[in-house]
């Protein structure tokens, strides 16, 4: 530990004094470090890590950018381009690079401007953070490996900026520590560690992922579970508030969460602190709202002819199409001793398929200048418990029971898409398990799965979508409700956290719901809406939207780093 300590201050004492000779009055990094093991995961999280370091890059293009990850980068160039276009692949986003090696052949002019480097620091306790390793006291295991792998990250390279875009605010004490007050902590939040939502869960005796029978239902350890959680919520908010520097949220559920959480000891901070850089401000102590960058570029309000075959024309502005189906990805999960026979034969079928045009049976109808495909639905989250992939399959099925009675031809020839990625093992068994669910209740006639699918892809099923689904409870925000919207799909979300408070508006622009019944309405309604309503709900969609683009983001983020952490312009 004394060790890592010299190491790390002799590193930020070096870096300050290469800054003594800067006589500008606003801070301006020479390095920064972002902090975000799972860089390949593939969400809502990796999206922002990626448009923070294109944002930086923009603005600070001398910076040296480092990306503290877990992921295997010990080949150098080779390794880092790979993990970069495995970035612009998934969302879009292209990330120049500068190397050493493509200077060569500069002349001294252009080694003078030379632009920073990005680089990538591997942790390689980076396992210790993952919560399967603690069956137990999650919350208080994971806080030990985020430390851990916080601390090797600082030991390899210690910035002048600190970005954590994962929530580890366990471990701020440590980086301020090590690193002293040279080094700016920014934090930007998804998704409070601990919040009082989870505690009062735990007083109603509610069953969820994360609070199983027996402490809901044994009072003692109930009672344990609630002091718990208390104090570690008193813990995160010492540690996020007392010692970040910019702290920014995702939503105003998040907001409000941090807000009472942190808000007291950021206050003191701000008091006890006496920034030169930056000035004070009204709300002083609070957390600023940025929302996460989210695709947007598919607004438009003409469809590609050459992406549909007319059949028919009804009226002036109504189409009656028929599309051809994409076939399946041929590459399922590889899962050891599954045993699904069948899903090999429907792989193999797929292939055989590639090269024959297929036309799918259910007709698909063009709205003026909105392309709405009236019997497909989508739902896009990695597959992960608190995604609550279940809710969905079960509203899904009540929808297609309740069609014996209601006869709406659009639920009855309905399919819905899951589409998500896959992070480990456990999520493998997870989505094999949802493959089972569905052959148990007989709906696998209408149910598809996709897996770690690509951009382009995901844009392809998503156009070809009237509905999307997003069960989650107490989600932090949504980007993928943002993007459904984008794409001219119906968002169905649940009733609660950022969908509910920042996106949707029920009955406008979307719908929201709490269970199966209501789910499976909410479906009913969609699909059974009538075209001027449908039309306006779409318009209302695609206009929300654009509130939450990259560029917004950008503007966003950037203000923030200036009000509260004093960075230059």
């Amino acid at each position: 530990m004394s060790l890592t300590f010299l190491n790390v201050r002799v590193q930020r004492l070096d870096s300050i004094s290469k800054n003594v000779s800067s006589t500008s009055t606003m801070f301006r990094p020479k390095s920064i470090g972002f902090f975000h093991p799972f860089t390949s995961d593939g969400g809502g999280g990796e999206r922002v890590l990626w448009q923070f370091v294109k944002l930086m890059r923009e603005k600070y293009p001398t910076a040296r950018v480092v990306i503290y990850t877990g992921d295997k980068c010990d080949d150098g160039k080779r390794k880092k381009k790979l993990i970069l276009e495995r970035a612009k692949e998934r969302f879009g986003l292209d990330i120049d690079i500068d190397d050493d090696d493509d200077d060569d052949n500069n002349s001294d002019n252009n080694k003078n401007r030379r632009r920073g480097t990005i680089e990538f620091k591997r942790v390689y306790f980076r396992t210790l953070s993952q919560s399967k390793w603690y069956p137990v006291a999650t919350i208080l295991g994971q806080m030990f490996g985020i430390v851990v792998v916080a601390v090797e990250a600082i030991s390899g390279f210690a910035p002048d900026v600190f970005v954590d875009t994962i929530g580890a605010a366990w471990a701020y004490p440590f980086i301020r520590f090590f690193c002293g007050e040279s080094t700016k902590i920014v934090s930007y939040v998804h998704y409070p560690t601990i919040s009082s939502d989870m505690r009062e869960r735990v007083q109603k005796g509610s069953l969820m992922y994360n609070n199983r029978v027996f402490f809901a239902k044994i009072p003692v350890l109930k009672q344990i579970k609630i002091v718990y959680y208390t104090i570690l919520m008193s813990l995160y908010g010492y540690c996020g508030g007392n010692f970040a520097d910019v702290i920014v949220v995702n939503s105003t559920w998040t907001k409000n969460h941090i807000d009472r959480l942190w808000g007291a000891f950021a206050k003191r901070r701000a008091r006890r602190t006496k920034k030169k850089l930056a000035p004070r401000r009204a709300n002083e102590g609070e957390a600023i709202v940025v929302y996460p960058p989210c695709d947007v570029s598919s607004v438009e309000l003409k469809v590609k002819e050459e992406s549909i075959t007319t059949t028919k024309v009804l009226a002036t502005t109504t189409k009656l199409i028929q599309l051809k189906k994409r076939p399946p990805p041929s590459s399922l999960p590889d899962a050891a001793g599954d045993g699904d026979d069948d899903g090999d034969k429907e792989v193999k079928r797929s292939r055989q398929e590639n090269n024959t045009p297929y036309v799918k049976k259910a007709k698909r109808l063009i709205l003026g200048e909105y392309k709405v495909p009236h019997f497909s639905a989508i739902a896009v989250g990695q597959f992960r418990p608190e995604k609550n992939h279940k809710l969905l399959l079960e509203s899904w099925k009540l929808m297609k029971t309740n069609v014996k009675t209601n006869k709406h031809p659009a639920c009855e020839k309905a399919v819905l898409k899951l589409v998500g990625g896959l992070r480990d093992k456990n999520d493998l068994r997870r989505y094999n398990a949802l493959k089972a669910m569905v052959k148990e209740m007989r709906i696998d006639d209408s149910v598809e799965f996709y897996h770690d699918v690509d951009n382009a892809t995901l844009k392809e099923l998503l156009q070809h979508s009237i509905v999307g689904l997003h069960a989650m409870t107490d989600e932090h925000f949504g980007i993928c409700i943002v993007e459904y919207m984008a794409f001219g799909a119906i968002p169905i979300a649940h009733n609660s956290g950022g969908p509910k408070m920042d996106i949707v508006q029920h009955g406008v622009d979307g719908f929201l719901a709490s269970d199966a019944t209501s789910y499976a309405a909410a479906l009913e309604g969609a699909f059974g809406m009538n075209d001027e309503k449908l039309r306006e709900m779409i318009e209302n969609g695609k206009r929300k939207s654009l509130q939450f683009s990259e560029e917004s983001f950008n503007a966003g983020m950037y203000d923030a780093l200036k009000t509260m952490g004093g960075f230059a312009p």
